[in-house]
């Protein structure tokens, strides 16, 4: 009668603690979603102001060089026999533009190419643009099948060829709009489109869900085909979207859930939506919500187990025994955790690294997560290697190198000992200092290490200000001296090219100094536009630049190199409506095939500039 009250009252308590758990669950999974869903929706709604902001730069500058290009060809019709694109084709790579054309109410077109005939393809645009008498924007599906966006912008009339044309137009592949305005935002998980208050889609920048890209209506369209979602904030979409106002909205469509954040794009009555795979945004937070449930779930399970093993007399040593354990290892593990979360406190980032298992656990302070929090230790290493560039004397190798097992294990011999190294993260001036500390060990063998990762940018910041000429932003001669060293010190072969600036001390005494600054800081920029990325371009003082060239660079190739130096050069400046032309004389060394000491290269170097410039002077007599 006994044990049969006792389980009775198990039972209760089992039940109890089971309504607890699911109400527990039920009230948290609500609470959750919805935080899940504020802070999904920020984030898209912040990813896409951006985008927002460079859709209207983007455009407006489009609309300026068309208004331009209006003027210019207009003015080069009335004084030469045809079109003279050149100047524009060389823009070409660096605009990223498709096409360029002129076109009339025939949706006839001429392009900068040659090419010409009808575009029935872009033939909506062209009519919108003559209709309304304003410059447009619009897409469209190449003969070819590509998707094209489209600026096209009303010109004064021009004739070529017989045929009159009143339209300016350039025109972009999809793909290239969507690099230079959000590079593929979300990667394959989000869509783009620009708007009218109506919601009728004026164009579609980067369509990558499974949402039909040809949409004519977004609004319509969602609201025909999506699913789960609130009726009354569906309507709110359509209302903020027709008043110009932003807003957020969650639906599903196809079994997928997306966000959709909408903004005014300043342009017309037209906003920017964005569409998002939830998942793309919010799947770290999805892992946590439905980790968390679980792991309420585990516990229920094992409070039940517990009190099982309570109401059995046999097991209470056990009981006993586990209990010591578990504080024995939640202690040790308390300990640990406030090690690593006083370490939090005081480095931006750090890892611990499993070596003996392959696996790494990752923490950042700073606002952006680099890594994934848990993941393949391999796979850390390769990816901190790709990212950043050693410095200083380890530059020459990869990071992966010294994060080798078989180089931890040389340098890290007991607890006391730990390593350094700094380095820079690519294409960016970000400087960053890590150290490798032993953390565990096991039989007398490293197991696990922290990777503590720390900003050192204003170190790097102050060493940039004492080695860049104040005026042109080149490397100064300090900074010279010590390049030169150093590639004589390591033995690798490289050019030195001396420039010193002929008939510039005119511009100084006719035009003014401010004058002659200006004439300076433009040809440190071409000089800096005409060499590689891995070269050095100095100015050593007063009218006198050099450049340090890496690589095997034999007589001719030098000489070239100085041709081209000197072609752009001696091209007319323009500052201040003023027409300036100058010269340069240049000299060069080799190393080592010209010499293998500092001051010997320079003297040649030097004794070769004069030998030329000597050589202008007398020409110009």
């Amino acid at each position: 009668m006994i044990i049969k009250k006792k389980n009775i009252r198990t039972i209760v308590i089992t039940c109890a603690l089971l309504g607890i758990i699911i109400f527990s669950i039920h009230s948290y999974n609500v609470y959750m979603s919805r935080q899940i869903y504020n802070e999904g929706t920020s984030n898209v709604k912040a990813s896409y102001s951006q985008v927002n902001q460079t859709f209207n730069m983007f455009a407006q500058r489009n609309w300026n060089v068309l208004s331009d290009w209006n003027v210019y060809l207009t003015k080069i019709l009335n004084n030469d026999s045809g079109l003279q694109w050149n100047d524009f084709v060389r823009e070409k790579e660096k605009w990223h533009y498709s096409d360029f054309y002129l076109f009339n109410e025939k949706n006839q077109f001429i392009t900068i190419e040659g090419r010409s005939g009808v575009a029935d393809n872009a033939k909506d645009a062209f009519n919108e643009l003559f209709k309304a008498n304003a410059p447009v924007i619009s897409s469209y599906i190449s003969t070819k099948g590509v998707r094209k966006v489209l600026f096209a912008y009303p010109s004064d009339r021009i004739t070529v060829d017989g045929i009159s044309y009143t339209g300016l137009a350039v025109s972009y592949d999809n793909t290239d709009v969507e690099r230079m305005l959000g590079d593929k935002a979300y990667k394959d998980q989000s869509d783009c489109y620009i708007v009218d208050s109506a919601g009728n889609v004026i164009l579609s920048i980067e369509p990558k869900t499974e949402i039909d890209d040809m949409v004519d209506n977004l609004i319509n369209f969602i609201g025909a085909n999506a699913t789960d979602y609130d009726i009354d904030d569906f309507c709110d979409v359509k209302t903020n979207i027709a008043d110009g106002s932003d807003g957020c909205f969650a639906f599903s469509y196809n079994k997928k859930d997306y966000y959709m954040t909408y903004q005014p794009t300043g342009i017309k009555d037209w906003s920017i939506v964005g569409i998002v795979e939830a998942k793309a945004v919010s799947s770290f937070m999805f892992q946590v919500q439905y980790s968390t449930i679980l792991l309420i779930g585990i516990m229920f399970i094992c409070v039940i187990l517990l009190i099982c093993m309570y109401v059995m007399k046999n097991t209470r040593l056990k009981l006993q025994k586990e209990k010591l354990t578990v504080m024995a290892v939640s202690h040790e593990k308390e300990i640990s955790d406030m090690l690593l979360n006083s370490l939090a406190r005081i480095v931006d980032r750090y890892a611990l690294c499993d070596i003996e298992n392959d696996t790494y656990e990752y923490h950042e302070r700073m606002a952006r997560k680099l890594y994934p929090e848990r993941g393949c230790y391999s796979d850390l290493v390769e990816a901190i290697s790709n990212r950043y560039t050693l410095l200083s004397e380890d530059e020459n190798k990869k990071i992966s190198e010294l994060l080798s097992l078989e180089n931890i294990y040389g340098k890290i011999k007991n607890e006391h000992d730990y390593f350094k190294f700094e380095c820079a993260e690519n294409n960016s001036k970000l400087f960053l200092s890590m150290t490798v500390i032993p953390a565990r060990w096991e039989d007398g063998r490293l197991t696990q290490y922290l990777l503590v990762s720390q900003n050192i940018g204003e170190k790097h910041k102050m060493a940039d200000l004492a080695n860049t000429d104040v005026l042109t932003e080149l490397y100064n001669k300090r900074y010279f001296d010590t390049i030169m060293n150093m590639r004589v010190q390591r033995g690798k072969a490289f050019a030195l090219i001396f420039m010193d600036l002929d008939f510039f001390k005119p511009v100084n005494d006719i035009y003014g100094h401010p004058v002659g600054d200006e004439v300076l800081c433009n040809v440190g920029k071409r000089i800096i536009n005409s060499i590689r990325t891995a070269d050095y371009a100095f100015r050593i003082g007063g009218d006198e630049f050099a450049c340090i060239i890496d690589g095997n660079a034999d007589e001719k190739n030098c000489l070239e190199g100085i041709e081209r130096l000197q072609r752009v050069i001696c091209n007319p400046y323009n500052i201040h409506g003023r027409k300036i032309k100058i010269g340069v004389s240049c000299g060069y060394a080799l190393y080592p095939s010209d010499a293998d000491k500092v001051e010997s290269l320079l003297k040649i170097a030097d004794s070769r500039m004069y030998a030329e410039k000597e050589k202008h002077h007398a020409d110009r007599r």
